[in-house]
């Protein structure tokens, strides 16, 4: 309980401490960069996700699509999906990490996240994912 009000205690600390920066550009929702823009009659406001602990709009889903782009498509370890997310989101960073049940249950719940078991020959924990469009 004590470890839970040190992280809301951090989370409002930088939340205050890193306020979204207003511009006059829109800024789109775009896949490869980690800021959304929300328009509003008065200002743009652009949230670096990497940087301010504001949960990021995107689905697990699309979160691991994300970070097997970054890893150009090729089969990943669950470990490397983590740690770009965590990477890539300080929300994630910062958060209790029951959010990883919830990418594992993604993982093998949809059809376009293939699990690949590991050879005989490599070492390690845990099987690779790779991501399967046409299914």
């Amino acid at each position: 309980l004590c470890h839970q009000k040190i992280q809301v205690i951090i989370l409002f600390f930088l939340f205050i401490y890193f306020k979204p920066t207003t511009s006059n550009t829109t800024t789109t929702t775009n896949n490869n960069n980690n800021s959304i823009g929300a328009n509003n009659s008065n200002a743009n406001c652009t949230v670096d996700y990497s940087t301010h602990p504001k949960k990021p709009p995107y689905s697990y889903s699309q979160l691991i699509v994300q970070a097997m782009k970054h890893f150009g498509g090729q089969k990943v370890l669950l470990t490397d999906i983590y740690g770009y997310i965590r990477e890539r989101y300080a929300w994630y960073r910062l958060c209790d990490p029951s959010w990883q049940n919830s990418i594992r249950h993604n993982l093998s719940l949809n059809k376009q996240f293939i699990k690949i078991p590991r050879s005989a020959e490599d070492k390690g924990k845990g099987s690779y994912w790779k991501l399967d469009f046409s299914r």
